[in-house]
């Protein structure tokens, strides 16, 4: 006897049968026009009628069809059951919602939280105790353009060359660009857009919040093998930001940062060195990732002391000089 074919999930599924279920939930009684209509499914209503059997065979929904009302409904009160997903595997879910609502004011957020809540959906009860036990700090908001979101949406999803007036961090002089968008790199809250600039002939990373003027060509480009963001990073982990360049870098941080730099892998080579007697503790590491970096031993004030490369160290003691100025040594 032949194994029966399963019918994969996939992300696009999981929002149809999300709707449908939220609709004959809510006692419409829908029937498969109206779901193709209002979900805008141009495939009809096959789709709609697949996704609706989905639901009853694979996941023992109750559905019923009302002929006098021309429309599905539910015969007994019902949570899609994935049963499969353990507390554990909830509670990720929940924390990875809370950490989404850092990008709430994005297009993609309501999309992505609506498949978090299918699948948690089944467990209702247990995710109102075990969301509110789960919290993020307060951070700053970063406001974007409905404009920029809907251009380099159009980008990234067609492969299409994109073009906009951009000011940057150090170059604040606003320049033309035409860029070749490969990814959204999202970073504590901020997002940006990761991709080649024909000006520059090479990779960037491109604020949002920067962006002006933005609007699409008819220019299309092949999306390169190594378009990922984390591949540029020289295997450092220290955020939204990398060069060309990888570099080895060594760092000493004592006292109270000693356990600080412990407690999480900051580079995949990473190397960590103890020496008590100086109550000390040295990391060793590569990465492209050197404004991050440098911001990072900053960051410790007195407690971090760069040893390579030389223009990290060159730069740390510019940094000291100017406070010392500042302060009035």
């Amino acid at each position: 006897m032949a194994k029966e074919k399963r019918t994969a999930i996939t992300h696009l599924m999981l929002e149809r049968l999300l709707n449908i279920h939220k609709k004959i939930k809510s006692g419409t009684y829908p029937n498969t026009n109206q779901l193709a209509k209002e979900f805008n499914d141009n495939r009809g209503t096959a789709t709609i009628s697949r996704d609706i059997e989905f639901l009853r065979d694979r996941f023992g929904a109750p559905i019923a069809y009302d002929y006098k009302r021309r429309g599905y409904y539910y015969t007994e009160d019902f949570n899609l059951p994935l049963n499969s997903i353990s507390r554990n595997n909830l509670l990720t879910l929940l924390a990875a919602k809370q950490l989404l609502s850092h990008f709430r004011n994005t297009p993609f957020y309501s999309e992505i939280s609506d498949v978090l809540d299918f699948l948690s959906d089944s467990r209702s009860n247990d995710s109102g105790n075990l969301i509110g036990r789960i919290s993020l700090p307060p951070t700053p908001e970063f406001i974007v353009e409905e404009k920029v979101w809907q251009v380099v949406s159009m980008g990234l999803e067609s492969n299409t060359k994109i073009e906009f007036d951009y000011s940057g961090r150090w170059n604040t002089k606003t320049t033309h660009r035409k860029v070749h968008p490969y990814q959204l790199v999202m970073d504590d809250g901020k997002c940006f857009l990761f991709g080649y600039s024909e000006e520059r002939q090479d990779v960037r990373l491109f604020a949002l919040g920067k962006i002006q003027n933005p609007r699409t060509t008819n220019e299309n480009f092949i999306l390169p093998k190594n378009h990922d963001f984390e591949s540029r990073c020289g295997g450092g982990k220290f955020g939204s930001f990398s060069s060309s360049k990888i570099e080895r870098y060594r760092i000493e941080f004592y006292e109270n940062a000693r356990q600080m730099v412990k407690e999480c892998i900051w580079a995949e080579d990473q190397v960590l060195k103890d020496d008590d007697s100086r109550d000390c503790t040295t990391i060793s590491f590569s990465s492209t990732q050197f404004l991050k970096i440098e911001e990072w031993v900053l960051s410790q004030g007195c407690y971090a002391r760069p040893l390579r490369p030389k223009w990290l160290v060159e730069e740390w003691k510019g940094h000291i000089r100017q406070m010392m100025k500042l302060a009035g040594i």
